[in-house]
């Protein structure tokens, strides 16, 4: 399992601070995951823990039951238009909302070096506007975000050490944090 699964592992099991968390956290995930069409958007997953927080949470706070097929889930016709007016709203609220929506990209479309290689995190994002949006919200927590472009993708990324493992712990409320640093420290 490479670093980055394990990271996002942890991040599944991270709890919601307040209800709107889960809004924002799908709101993050779908600026960064899928394929949209006019009328669906499409998306892989291969990390259970991933597709059954995504699918329970749009259930729960959505009403809407996906297509899966054991690592594909669709969401169209009415469902479609349903999560994209509900997540292009203001839902980033508060700053607990703030990282939900930051932990929601990372789930999406984020990686992670593991910290004995190269220090390197990054958000391929659907469109500059989304990347634009994640990047002003890690910038209110005075992360220092970079954009650039990648394969048709606009990708946020950061690589100061320092500023990865900050990141990683405000995502996870800590825990994933303290694995980034143990295989630092196990690094250095």
């Amino acid at each position: 399992m490479s670093f980055s699964s394990q990271i996002k592992e942890i991040l599944c099991k991270t709890q919601y601070e307040c209800p709107a968390c889960r809004l924002a956290e799908l709101a993050g995930f779908f600026a960064c995951a899928g394929k949209n069409s006019c009328d669906e958007v499409r998306f892989s997953m291969s990390n259970k823990a991933l597709s059954e927080r995504i699918l329970n949470s749009l259930e729960s706070e959505l009403g809407i039951v996906a297509e899966y097929d054991r690592r594909r889930i669709v969401i169209g016709g009415n469902n479609y238009r349903k999560l994209y007016d509900e997540i292009s709203g203001d839902v980033v609220i508060y700053e607990c909302c703030k990282i939900a929506y930051i932990r929601g990209a990372f789930l999406g479309g984020g990686s992670v070096n593991a910290p004995d290689k190269k220090y390197h995190i990054e958000f391929s994002a659907k469109t500059d506007a989304d990347a634009k949006t994640l990047s002003e919200i890690l910038e209110e927590f005075d992360f220092k975000p970079k954009i650039t472009h990648r394969k048709g993708k606009t990708v946020v990324y950061i690589k100061e050490r320092a500023q990865i493992a900050e990141l990683i712990g405000y995502m996870s409320n800590g825990r994933a944090g303290l694995e980034f640093l143990s295989v630092q420290v196990e690094k250095e």
